[in-house]
């Protein structure tokens, strides 16, 4: 992937509230995007997350976010999408357990904003021929949306980008259908050798010092803020710490 992002030139970045760095490559043997200057993917330099903000809401996901965004002539944004209840792919960061497809789409997201299910944004897919959606798929959810997809969208899934945090999400993806193009979560790993070559052996080194050599070395490095509760649960106190944390911080 490292040798995949150095040949990428101008890379998809931003959104209005969190900040992602994407690395778009076709599954058909890994090919990196060529820069073709009409190339969809070079025409936009922030991506709406979750449809973006709108009256200064996030991850409302909703009608009135999505509408927004094509009125600013964005025509690709981050969609995350979850089950209902009844198994009805629907456009939502999370949803609560037992939540029918009718109390969901009939319901609004922060008491004013329209939901929206996956088969309404394929309506909007086919209104608008230039919109691409970057989909988040939630975890063990993935199959399912896929054969959906298959089945009722066939028409316009070479728009879709398929967002995977794991090899075997993408392997378990690409058995179902072979998207033409796939968003990967960077991270160091053993497929990594230009970048491995940077760690000392044997010897404790953290990320942040990995990111400092990489600037001296001219290498391209990015993040994504924050803005909210974070912790990194690696011991069995820190997971502790987690649990009274939640019962008092208001998300």
């Amino acid at each position: 992937m490292v040798k995949l992002f150095k040949k990428i030139k101008k890379n998809i970045v931003g959104i209005y509230n969190d900040v992602f760095k994407y690395i778009y490559f076709e599954p058909r043997g890994l090919n990196v995007l060529v820069d073709d200057n009409n190339a969809w993917y070079l025409k936009y330099s922030i991506i709406p997350h979750a449809m973006g903000n709108i009256e200064n809401k996030n991850y409302t996901n909703s009608k009135e976010a999505l509408e927004n965004i094509l009125a600013k002539n964005i025509f690709i944004s981050e969609v995350d999408v979850c089950l209902t209840s009844d198994k009805i792919p629907v456009c939502s960061h999370e949803l609560k357990e037992n939540i029918s497809y009718e109390i969901f789409i009939n319901s609004k997201i922060d008491d004013e904003f329209s939901p929206l299910s996956l088969a309404m944004l394929v309506d909007y897919m086919r209104k608008f021929p230039n919109l691409h959606i970057l989909l988040d798929i939630k975890h063990l959810q993935e199959e399912f949306v896929v054969k959906w997809i298959l089945k009722n969208a066939c028409d316009v899934i070479d728009r879709f980008i398929i967002q995977v945090a794991s090899p075997n999400v993408y392997k378990k993806i690409i058995k179902i259908y072979k998207f033409k193009y796939f968003h990967y979560n960077f991270s160091v790993d053993g497929n990594n050798k230009d970048m491995l070559k940077y760690i000392p052996y044997n010897q404790k080194f953290d990320s942040t010092e990995l990111m400092e050599v990489l600037l001296e070395k001219q290498k391209k490095v990015s993040h994504f803020p924050i803005r909210g509760y974070w912790l990194d649960i690696g011991n069995a106190q820190n997971y502790a710490k987690a649990q009274d944390d939640v019962r008092y911080i208001k998300f």
